[in-house]
């Protein structure tokens, strides 16, 4: 196999020992879509054992330190001539600015994914591609070569211990190495492939969206030599996670894909309807100019339980966990446009949470942390405390700290005494927004009929 033919002089140059070992080949899985109607499937490629791994995992931070030299020269260039070379984006937080800095005024939304795009990448046009942002890159920053250490590359002229210190040569040679050596095993079988990169592969995902700024930086290039404002402006207002693509406010935008990509990469439109569209997390609705957000959770829509959030029954600290609820409350803040939309997220959640073990009165107090250190996002709800809390925390079945609380003053009182220390402590629990019938059930678990019956305030 030709991937071993020169492994010795590749070590030697390179300093990343590879195992003359068919043995430790990337293996080939099916993955199912399940979701899916009729269902569809996903080839993953395992390469966690194979001998180019960490060769691959090295790469996998140079092309990252590319990409954060490319997005920052990118940034320049936009502040100084006003036209967006970088679609890439990392979340959907940069769309939402977008919208918010059109004031939600947005004519429509178009979104576009490119299908087979891992596999239907010609490698000539990558190697070309990358090879010329690699080579413009060095040039920029003006260093000999760029230090890889274990867990991550930067660029310098100094030397540190430990570390592998790649020329712009070097980046290009290993990048090609790995490109034309895609073998696969798959039972006693090896393939090799010779179109595109296979998912699975660490630096995979780095060369693909690499590859697509290669051409869409072209693309605004060209259009700022012609001086159209109004069609920079359209094309400035696009953003791209790997092969999701959304368009705000660019009618044209389907005209010119042929003047973008390659013939060989096929980007087709995924919204019906330019009015609504749904982007990584984003469900965006647009009625008469006016743009609102709201989460978008495609698991929502499956037929099936997902597993998903700690279970506060395993074997896990519960602090951390009820952190998780903070950030996705966060996150449902940050993206909904209505008060209305927020508290559905959070119903959901909390509705969830409570079935694996979560407590009604700490999401309550985790959710006023929220509130307090992250008043700026809720602020544009115009609504209290105690309201978000009321409209958005799902109930359970009783309430812990109230059972706890009755329990104590039962032990301590009786009669007359009891029934005045339970209504003291359920009217407490009512101010506080608790429902009434919840109430009622959990004094159902530790007291008698008759108690319950004089507690006036739960009648």
């Amino acid at each position: 196999m030709e991937i071993f033919a020169s492994h010795e002089s590749f070590n030697n140059k390179h300093g990343i020992q590879l195992e003359e070992n068919f043995n430790k080949l990337p293996t080939i899985h099916w993955l199912p879509k399940v979701h899916k109607r009729p269902y569809k499937f996903r080839y993953i490629v395992n390469s966690r054992s194979c001998s180019t791994k960490e060769l691959s995992v090295r790469m996998t931070f140079v092309l990252q330190a590319i990409k954060t030299h490319v997005k920052k020269y990118c940034h320049k260039v936009y502040e100084n001539s006003g036209v967006n070379l970088f679609w890439s984006i990392d979340n959907s937080l940069e769309v939402i600015n977008a919208i918010k800095s059109k004031r939600n005024m947005v004519s429509e939304i178009n979104t576009f994914d490119f299908s087979t795009l891992y596999t239907s990448l010609p490698l000539h046009l990558v190697k070309n591609k990358l090879i010329g942002l690699i080579e413009k890159t060095f040039a920029r920053e003006k260093t000999t070569f760029i230090v890889v250490s274990r867990n991550k590359a930067f660029f310098s002229n100094s030397k540190f211990n430990n570390c592998l210190y790649w020329s712009c040569e070097d980046v290009c040679d290993i990048l090609c190495f790995l490109l034309d050596n895609c073998l696969i095993k798959f039972g006693k079988d090896i393939f090799k492939q010779v179109t595109g990169i296979p998912m699975g592969a660490n630096y995979a995902p780095l060369v693909a969206d690499l590859f697509l700024f290669c051409y869409e930086s072209e693309f605004m290039k060209n259009l700022s030599k012609s001086n159209d404002l109004n069609l920079i402006e359209k094309f400035n207002t696009s953003f791209r996670y790997l092969d999701d693509l959304c368009s705000l406010d660019n009618s044209l935008f389907h005209t010119y894909i042929k003047n973008i990509y390659p013939k060989e990469l096929i980007l087709l439109q995924s919204n019906d309807s330019d009015d609504k569209a749904t982007f990584l997390d984003l469900d965006v609705q647009i009625n008469n100019l006016h743009c609102t957000i709201k989460i978008y959770d495609k698991r929502d829509d499956f037929d099936f339980d997902i597993v998903n959030f700690p279970h506060l029954d395993s074997d896990i600290p519960q602090s951390p966990s009820y952190g998780t609820y903070l950030s996705q409350l966060i996150r449902f803040a940050r993206v909904c446009s209505r008060v209305e939309d927020f508290n559905e997220r959070n119903s959901i959640m909390s509705r969830k949470l409570l079935k694996q073990g979560f407590l009604y009165h700490k999401l309550r107090k985790t959710f006023g942390k929220f509130y307090n250190r992250h008043f700026d996002l809720v602020e544009p709800f115009n609504s209290s405390l105690i309201n978000l809390i009321e409209g958005g925390i799902s109930h359970p079945h009783f309430y812990g700290d109230f059972l706890k609380k009755i329990k104590k003053v039962k032990y301590k009182s009786n009669g007359v005494a009891l029934q005045n220390a339970v209504s003291l402590i359920a009217q407490d629990f009512l101010y506080k927004k608790y429902d009434k019938n919840i109430l009622k059930n959990t004094c159902k678990l530790v007291l008698s009929d008759r108690t319950i019956a004089n507690v006036r305030v739960l009648l």
